[in-house]
Parts: C-alpha cells; structure tokens; sequence
C-alpha cells in the first residue's frame, strides 16, 4: 500500500463548507475550525501549508438573511463579498491565537491561465510560504462568471497545488473518502482506500452534493484529483470532522482515500 511520507513539501488542504459552517443556520462551526487551525499550526512546523477554503458564500448568505445558495449570479456574489470578510476575520483570530500569520489570496481561472499571470501566482504564494505565513485562497467571485469561474473550491485546490509544485492535496470534507456506493443509502458500500487509476467506475460511484450552501460534491473531488495526479500530485479525500486527521496525514498513517498520481499531463 502507498502512504504518503512525512517529509519536507507544500500541502494544499481544501476545506469543504460543512467543516466550516453549519448548512442549516450558515453559522461558523468554531468548534471544527478551531481544531483544524490548531492542526495547522502544528504540522506548519515541518511542512508550507496552503488552505483553499469554502464557507464565504455560506456566511454571506447569514447576513442577507438568506437560508440556501441563491441561483443568480449577482447574490452569489453579494453573498461572497459579505462572507469573504467574516470567514477571514475568523480564521485571523483562530490563527493568531496560535502566533500564525495568514495571507488572503483571490485567485480567478482566466487571470492564472497564461502568462504573467500564472507565474505572479506562483511566486506571491511561494514568497508567502518562504515567509511561513499561511496563504488563505479562495476565487475572486465577485468578478468571476460563470464561463470562467473555476467551478467549485475542489478544483481550485487541484490548480492551486498545481501552481505549489505541493507534496500533496488534502480534500477535507464530511466523509472518511470515496465509496463504491452512497454510504448513507447503502450499508455494505465499500470505501476505496488507494485509487491507482480513475475509471469510469470510479467517476460513476460519486453521488452529487446535497448541501444548500455548497457546489461539487465527490463527483468535483474526483474531477480535482484527475487533474493534480496527472501533474504528479497525490490527492487524499478525508474527513475532516475526524480528530487529528491532517496531522495523521502529515505522519504518513493512512487515511481516507488516496489518488496515486500519473505522469500524464493535464492542460
């Protein structure tokens, strides 16, 4: 079985919108983000880390007085300006708690897609994690649309460590990785542990998302992990409600499932 060791690098770790807010009031869960900044801040020791994180529209939804992620465009980004502020104020209090400095990064697909704009990516995020200040990256909504948005945060993380050169992309979510079957539905589904090659088996075992507040789902995770395998990067989906996981990770146990990266190149 392939782990993935404990060595010196870049994680990349996604943190999907259920870790972050409570779907049914969009209020943050500082409980769960609390222990995953203390993580953080543990495993930054030995290891540059990055967080792509969800949550903004979801908290911006809580100040609107809105329950469920809106269809129009413009709300989706009204709620995003709004969430954006709230969800970094907290991640700068949790972080400074622990001495961390962090750094907000706003990315969009069609500014890092040619030059300079990918290499001025590459170098501000390196230059932050040279610094060991955490860089906090989400997509600039506000002036995305939906020809050239990104698509969800699973697959900003994959162009993300893409753009790290990272060791490793970390897909957190509620779930304990990537099954055969709707575990919820399906007492006997099988949990993949290693993935050495993405079929279309595996594409149909992802189920769709069901959060009011979030995009993507496992079918997105999947589509992140095509794209950082074939750029030689490994990919864990793992829950990240579990105590301790990332640091887990970070000392090579295994956990979740694990996408074992290929050499093809992804454009």
């Amino acid at each position: 079985m392939i782990l993935v060791a404990a060595t010196t690098g870049i994680y990349v770790i996604k943190l999907g919108t259920s870790l972050i807010t409570d779907v049914r009031t969009n209020e943050v869960r500082i409980e769960s983000l609390s222990k995953i900044t203390d993580q953080i801040a543990n495993i930054k020791e030995h290891k540059g880390v990055i967080v792509v994180s969800s949550g903004a529209i979801g908290l911006g939804l809580h100040a609107m007085g809105l329950d469920r992620r809106p269809r129009e465009m413009a709300k989706k980004q009204a709620a995003a300006a709004i969430g954006q502020n709230k969800l970094m104020n907290q991640y700068e209090k949790l972080f400074q708690k622990r001495g961390v400095t962090i750094a907000q990064v706003l990315l969009t697909k069609d500014g890092i897609s040619g030059e300079p704009g990918y290499t001025n990516a590459h170098n501000t995020i390196h230059t932050l994690v040279d610094y060991g200040i955490v860089p906090i990256i989400n997509e600039n909504d506000t002036i995305a649309t939906e020809e050239i948005q990104f698509g969800d945060n699973d697959n900003l993380a994959a162009y993300v460590a893409q753009i790290a050169n990272a060791e490793l992309l970390i897909l957190l979510t509620d779930t304990d990785g990537l099954y055969d079957a709707d575990p919820t539905v399906c007492p006997g589904a099988h949990r993949y542990e290693v993935i050495d090659e993405i079929t279309p088996d595996i594409c149909n075992s992802a189920g769709q998302s069901n959060g009011l507040c979030s995009v993507g789902g496992m079918c997105s995770k999947i589509q992140a992990a095509q794209r950082a395998t074939s750029h030689g990067i490994p990919v864990i989906i793992a829950n990240g409600f579990e105590d301790g996981i990332i640091e887990r990770i970070a000392r090579g146990e295994h956990c979740g499932t694990l996408f074992v990266p290929h050499t093809e190149d992804t454009p």
